[in-house]
């Protein structure tokens, strides 16, 4: 006598597997992790750069003889020679 397999436990076996792949295919990931370069916006106003993760990082006034960056640094360091808070 031939012993039959039920369908649930197909059904279980198939979404487990289903699920594995699923899951291997994240750890095994050839896809390559981008990052936005790093631009300019400006009009005939003001000058903005963008960083890399799409912050501005500096600010600047268009035609303004002091080249001020009007964007505070992440860091605590000084800023067109100010410390700041």
């Amino acid at each position: 006598m031939q012993r039959r397999i039920p369908t649930q436990r197909i059904l279980a076996l198939a979404v487990a597997l289903a699920l594995l792949v699923s899951l291997m295919s994240g750890v095994i990931s050839t896809t390559p992790k981008a990052s936005a370069a790093a631009s300019t916006i400006s009009n005939s106003s003001l000058s903005a750069q963008i960083g890399d993760l799409g912050q501005i990082s500096v600010l600047n006034i268009v035609n303004n003889p002091a080249s001020i960056n009007f964007v505070l640094p992440n860091t605590e360091s000084n800023q067109n020679n100010t410390a700041h808070q």
